[in-house]
């Protein structure tokens, strides 16, 4: 589009120069002066015109830069994002595989602890089966015991207590 404005404007000032002549006629010099002001006002459109593209190709160009700056800090963003999921992904296996240990651990020291107290159940119960035994035993010793005792006449006594008397002397 550049290229255009300065083709007309190289095909203009070709023109102007062509304009010069000097026309003695009343009217042509008024159609020559209403020509030349065409080409200057032309010509002015086309300088405007060609400085407003100049401002508009700075304004893009800025605006490219500022497009590449944002992309540069969205880029270094991303990155640093990305490094910081990576540090979280990592901290988040250490920890999953430390509950996992300690989860393994603790079921470990659970079932050591239970059966300990199996073994210890089990020997309280052999234990009170022991003694229940033992005090059975007691009662029919007991029983017997009670069976065995004689009631002695005040006669009886005495004779024992002679005998008893003399395996002593």
């Amino acid at each position: 589009m550049a290229d255009e404005f300065e083709s007309t404007l190289t095909g203009l000032s070709t023109t102007r120069s062509y304009n010069t002549s000097a026309i003695t006629h009343s009217e042509s010099e008024l159609e020559t002066s209403g020509a030349e002001l065409n080409v200057t006002r032309d010509e002015l459109e086309r300088r405007q015109l060609l400085h407003t593209v100049q401002l508009l190709r700075l304004e893009i160009s800025q605006k490219c830069l500022l497009i590449e700056n944002l992309k540069t800090e969205q880029s270094s963003r991303i990155d640093e994002l990305k490094e910081q999921l990576a540090d979280a992904t990592h901290a988040k296996q250490l920890l999953q595989l430390k509950l996992e240990n300690a989860i393994r651990t603790h079921r470990t020291d659970s079932r050591r602890l239970q059966e300990k107290t199996q073994i210890e159940i089990a020997a309280l119960k052999e234990k009170q089966s022991e003694l229940e035994r033992k005090r059975v035993e007691g009662l029919e010793r007991g029983a017997d015991f009670r069976g065995r005792v004689w009631v002695l006449t005040e006669e009886e006594y005495d004779e024992l207590s002679r005998k008893e008397q003399s395996a002593l002397k």
